[in-house]
């Protein structure tokens, strides 16, 4: 028998028997692992780029989003000056009522 230091981790040893069923089933055992690790590989590249498409939705999403409060905040500064204007409106007339009544009753 022959000790042959693997190549995945350099301090393990494997012995190898060098009979026909032993090479075939190391074969077959590392052909199983490639399918394995190509078929977990292919898994984590759809994964990814299901992850890309969502985060790449979000940051349209947010940017929409952005735009839209961007909107209503300079929607809502537009309306409190009007509202501040239809205060001063409303307290010149008032004013102005007073000093009518304060003359006509004076």
């Amino acid at each position: 028998m022959q000790q042959v230091s693997l190549s995945f981790s350099p301090k393990r040893t494997a012995i190898l028997c060098p009979c026909a069923v032993c090479v075939a089933l190391t074969t077959e055992m590392y052909q199983c692992s490639w399918t394995y690790v190509v078929s977990e590989f292919i898994e984590f590249v759809v994964n990814q780029e299901l992850c890309r498409k969502q985060w790449l939705e979000a940051t349209v999403q947010y940017a929409e989003f952005t735009a839209r409060c961007d909107e209503i905040q300079h929607d809502n500064e537009a309306l409190h000056t009007k509202l501040k204007h239809a205060r001063l409106v409303h307290w010149l007339s008032c004013q102005q009522l007073y000093v009518n009544v304060s003359k006509a009753s004076g």
